[in-house]
């Protein structure tokens, strides 16, 4: 069966059902608006709709975590595969709705999550910072002292914002001929 893999309607249940959108005055809701990730959001899901429609991988790699950019290009060649296309309607440069559900913080990891290894190779602390979940790893056979924290070239702090994103942007999967849509709608 051909899917999307980008329709992740359990995950937005859960978050429906469980989280609801922080306040807009929130401290991690301000910082979204004022650090201008609102601003990359609405480009990237923009771009990320337009990659998949024109079939872009390698722009598909640009704006997608490198194994969610694996299986969209996967699906997307296998929708194409099967003689299929993939359309997109109502192209808006900015979404109606962009509401922060969650946020957390990860310290001294890579970006990109296949490069960090297992979780055995970590030893994690936990805490909190101003309502954000925020994790600390070390390598587990780190033999440095806490004041090696302070050098300068230690990895970055990961700001992971999970967004509700509400917009008219549709994508649908037609037959050969375009007259009839398969999947979406």
């Amino acid at each position: 069966m051909l899917t999307f893999p980008w329709n992740f309607p359990a995950i937005v249940e859960n978050f429906e059902s469980k989280h609801r959108p922080l306040a807009s005055n929130s401290y991690w809701s301000v910082f979204v608006k004022n650090s201008g990730a609102e601003v990359d959001f609405n480009n990237l899901f923009r771009e990320f709709h337009q990659f998949c429609a024109l079939f872009d991988p390698k722009g598909i790699d640009r704006v997608c975590e490198g194994k969610l950019a694996t299986a969209v290009n996967q699906s997307v060649q296998r929708i194409h595969f099967h003689g299929l296309d993939i359309e997109m309607a109502n192209l808006t440069v900015h979404q109606p709705s962009i509401k922060v559900l969650k946020c957390e913080i990860s310290h001294g990891l890579n970006v990109e999550r296949s490069l960090n290894g297992v979780e055995a190779d970590w030893s994690k602390q936990e805490s909190s910072v101003l309502g954000a979940t925020a994790n600390y790893y070390t390598p587990s056979d780190d033999q440095r002292s806490f004041l090696d924290n302070l050098e300068v070239n230690r990895k970055p702090y990961c700001i992971a914002v999970t967004a509700l994103i509400e917009s008219p942007m549709k994508m649908f999967v037609q037959n050969q001929n375009y007259s009839k849509v398969l999947f979406g709608s």
